[in-house]
């Protein structure tokens, strides 16, 4: 994305995005230039989205996210484990509770989400 680097231009505290087309800027006719599309620094070339900062702190986000979702899979399935360990004994007596009742249906329609879900996250906790 092309954009104003000229500080005391509107354009560029306001982060107004110009066409690649457009070659100067619409608020003080400076030359415009290639700019990271998250802190409006100047990059190289039109290929390149981000700087080199943007980039990697979006990288380290990204592996945090992905640190966190085989966290929560390796609680799902160790919550999992023990609801099976437990359900033969807890389930007669809790499957007659009015609120289980009112419950059941929605339960029974997430199971087959949750049953094409369990060998993805499975994946994840093995890498």
């Amino acid at each position: 994305m092309k954009g104003c680097t000229n500080i005391t231009c509107a354009a560029y505290h306001k982060r107004i995005q110009f066409k690649k087309t457009d070659d100067f800027c619409s608020k003080c006719g400076q030359p415009l230039s290639y700019v990271c599309k998250k802190c409006h620094t100047p990059v190289d070339g039109a290929s390149i989205k981000y700087c080199l900062s943007c980039a990697e702190e979006m990288a380290a986000k990204r592996e945090m996210m992905k640190e966190k979702a085989v966290k929560a899979g390796k609680v799902a399935m160790q919550v999992g484990e023990v609801a099976i360990k437990v359900a033969p004994v807890v389930v007669p007596a809790v499957a007659s509770l009015p609120v289980v009742k009112k419950i059941a249906p929605k339960i029974q329609k997430a199971l087959p989400v949750i049953e094409k879900a369990a060998p993805v996250i499975q994946k994840v906790i093995k890498k």
